[in-house]
């Protein structure tokens, strides 16, 4: 097809911005040139999209990795400010002393309400807040402790809704 719009002068320079007489116009794009520069223009859009996406992910990492260090650092400063464990038999007094009974009433053999929920007290508080035999204690150990069976322990630890957790021993 030629163009006929527009004329040529005589150095043959176009007028107009339109193409000289006589001259071809451009070829249209053929429809697999058309697919390919789409192919390329959404391979270079989605090269575009992964950069982002590492750079955010990246801006992540390094924000939890901050956020990691920070909870560490709070960790090891509680650890070093944790206070030193009591003896179980100075935790049993306490604990009588709040209910109003003493240690040998609540290592005695009685089974009255007021010894019986202040040795379940005692028990709970022993638990939390005592090492027995240099580890943390086990149910054996805290029978041995009160003088009582390991079951008794268990049955005092149900009554105070506290959650029992077998691998207790460290």
């Amino acid at each position: 097809m030629f163009a006929v719009c527009g004329r040529a002068t005589e150095r043959g320079i176009r007028e107009r911005n339109q193409p000289l007489f006589f001259e071809r116009a451009p070829a249209k794009e053929s429809k697999r040139d058309r697919l390919i520069a789409a192919s390329i223009r959404w391979q270079r859009q989605r090269a575009e999209k992964l950069r982002a996406d590492l750079a955010r992910k990246e801006k992540i990492r390094a924000a939890v990795a901050a956020e990691k260090a920070r909870w560490d650092a709070k960790l090891e400063a509680i650890k070093a400010a944790k206070p030193e464990r009591r003896h179980h038999q100075e935790i049993i007094s306490m604990v009588g002393a709040w209910h109003g009974v003493s240690y040998e009433e609540i290592m005695s053999p009685s089974r009255t309400n007021r010894i019986t929920a202040a040795r379940h007290d005692a028990i709970v508080a022993v638990w939390e807040n005592c090492r027995l035999e240099g580890r943390r204690p086990n149910w054996c150990s805290m029978g041995r402790a009160f003088k009582r069976d390991h079951t008794v322990i268990l049955y005092a630890m149900r009554r105070r809704s506290i959650a029992l957790d077998k691998g207790r021993g460290e």
